[in-house]
């Protein structure tokens, strides 16, 4: 498996592997085609399932509070339509963060008022970007740290690199392409793909269901969503 290959790259694999020349004035026509083949079959591929290779659960997903402060940015791009979960890093251990600030929560301990108090109890997303915890911190340095799953890069450019396997991508856009030339070559192209599919969900997906808000079946008590979605198993 290849990720974080280039556009560029994969335009290049995608020609290869359909017979398209890059030289003709036609495979330079066919440009802006192939960039919206290979967004496609990427976009479809990424949404498909939760890839355990886009998993956040680590690090990089830490956030310090700060005394007085409510909202807070996002210490990564996170998929919000999909799980997530928070633990707050407080006494030397962490604890999982119940998803969701009820006005009954406010009016127990108001930001709005400058109210603050420790530990952390409760969070919610507050926009793409940010998120809320509650009651506002009193203290600086806890933590916050979320798991769930990074936001896949786009492909704006030639540089941009893809968060999927490279084959995948190229097989299935190569299937499309020659189904439209050769019905047969097409279904050997799609075949390929399909078998290439089959071995990345063996390996690098998970069918473990959770709820958004975001948490397993023992967190139900804790008033989330009762919507279902996948995420890879921490």
């Amino acid at each position: 498996m290849a990720l974080r290959t280039t556009r560029g790259q994969l335009v290049e694999m995608l020609r290869d592997e359909c017979g398209i020349s890059s030289a003709s004035s036609r495979g330079a026509d066919n440009l802006a085609y192939l960039h919206r083949l290979i967004d496609r079959h990427y976009e479809f591929l990424t949404d498909e399932f939760d890839w355990n290779f886009l998993r956040i659960d680590n690090d990089e997903a830490t956030k310090e509070l700060e005394a007085g402060e409510r909202y807070y940015d996002f210490p990564v791009a996170m998929e919000l339509e999909r799980a997530i979960s928070a633990d707050h890093f407080y006494g030397n251990i962490w604890v999982p963060l119940s998803y969701g600030i009820s006005p009954e929560d406010y009016n127990a301990m108001n930001p709005e008022l400058d109210q603050r108090a420790d530990p952390q109890q409760k969070w919610r997303v507050a926009s793409d970007r940010q998120f809320e915890v509650w009651p506002m911190p009193a203290s600086n340095g806890n933590l916050i740290r979320f798991r769930g799953r990074k936001k896949h890069e786009r492909l704006t450019s030639d540089t941009s690199r893809a968060d999927m396997d490279d084959q995948l991508i190229v097989l299935y856009a190569a299937a499309e392409i020659q189904a439209k030339k050769n019905q047969k070559d097409g279904e050997l192209k799609l075949a390929a793909a399909k078998h290439r599919m089959e071995q990345m969900r063996a390996a690098y997906s998970d069918k473990r269901k959770v709820r958004i808000g975001m948490g397993t079946h023992e967190d139900s008590q804790r008033g989330w969503p009762r919507i279902r979605a996948f995420v890879a198993r921490p």
